[in-house]
């Protein structure tokens, strides 16, 4: 029986890595001492929006439905341009049944990429939970970043603008997560006094960011993420290498050229320039020790910016870190997850 368990193991693992392929899309480019010398004003950086109410398209998801659970399906307009189908913020509810106001937990999506963590995020607290909290899953089945376009540039020129356009495109995501956030804590079963968030890879980036800028979060896990977003553009996998392999042979630049071409347009969305404005009693954060995608300055810098949290490192790279979420690894991030949002909520 021990091969036979050896062999179903193996072809897990790569099935599993196969999956995991074109994993996070994102890439890299900074100059780390002189973004963080410069201050959120100097960057003309904000997340600020004008609040207004949010009626979004919904219906009652019926095949979702569970025991202590009404799922509702949710759409609404983004504030700008989101990279969506439609421009439009998607998301699925899941209302707890029980009485009484609930601790709500936002979940965001690996934007055009893998589904799995952030569903299975959301399965295991509703399990874990048993009712006891609120969901809300943000879904992204397209690419945040324009790859297509990116990789076609044909000038530094051309490079910066389009980077700027992505910049405005992650400023969007922040602002609709904050609008969210606005729509949830209005809602009957909602306390909004119990607000978490989690994401994982770029999502982790991404919630950073809200974290640094949205107060009404009381609580955060942050997966395998990291700041400096130039530097992942220059290490990471996937759509981000085909894309700047693609731009240092076109424009004949080494990918530490690349890398430091990049710091500066893509500085107003690197949390290591919002450093400080986090608290860090109210973060969980995870990375993996051998992680290439987030490399070890863009972790660090990461953990800096958020105050040096409570901070979880699993022996891993990046997509075998993954793991910790499956019964190979006992799912013991899923587990970890949940009991410190259910401590800090």
């Amino acid at each position: 029986m021990l091969p036979v368990f050896k062999r179903l193991v193996s072809f897990f693992l790569a099935a599993l890595l196969v999956a995991w392929g074109g994993s996070l899309s994102l890439a890299q480019a900074t100059d780390t001492a002189q973004v963080a010398s410069l201050g959120p004003s100097q960057l003309h950086l904000g997340f600020d929006y004008e609040k207004s109410v949010i009626q979004p398209n919904s219906y009652i998801d019926r095949e979702r439905e569970t025991k202590n659970y009404v799922v509702q399906s949710l759409s609404f307009p983004s504030i700008g341009d989101n990279g969506q189908r439609g421009n439009l913020v998607t998301a699925l509810y899941y209302q707890s049944q029980r009485p009484g106001k609930k601790k709500l937990v936002v979940v965001l999506p690996i934007w055009g990429t893998h589904t799995y963590p952030s569903r299975k995020i959301t399965e295991s607290l509703m399990d874990y939970s048993d009712g006891e909290m609120n969901i809300l899953r943000i879904l992204g089945k397209d690419y945040l970043f324009d790859w297509d376009t990116m990789s076609a540039i044909s000038s530094e020129q051309e490079l910066i603008a389009v980077s700027r356009q992505m910049v405005e495109r992650v400023r969007t995501h922040v602002k609709d997560v904050r609008r969210v956030i606005d729509w949830a804590e209005a809602q009957p079963g909602v306390d909004p006094d119990r607000i978490g968030l989690i994401g994982f890879s770029l999502a982790a980036t991404i919630a950073s960011l809200v974290v640094e800028n949205e107060p009404r979060i009381g609580a955060s896990a942050l997966a395998m993420g990291g700041a400096n977003i130039n530097e992942m553009f220059a290490s990471c996998f996937g759509r981000a290498k085909e894309t700047r392999e693609a731009i240092t042979e076109r424009l004949g630049w080494s990918r530490e050229t690349f890398e430091r071409k990049l710091a500066q347009p893509l500085a107003p969305i690197n949390p290591a320039s919002f450093a400080g404005q986090a608290n860090p009693d109210r973060i969980l954060m995870f990375d993996a020790r051998y992680d290439t995608c987030m490399p070890r300055t863009s972790r660090e810098a990461l953990w800096q910016a958020l105050g040096q949290p409570q901070r979880i490192t699993w022996p891993h790279n990046h997509k075998m870190a993954f793991l910790t979420m499956t019964f190979l690894g006992g799912n013991t991030m899923q587990r970890k997850i949940y009991q410190f949002l259910d401590e800090t909520l």
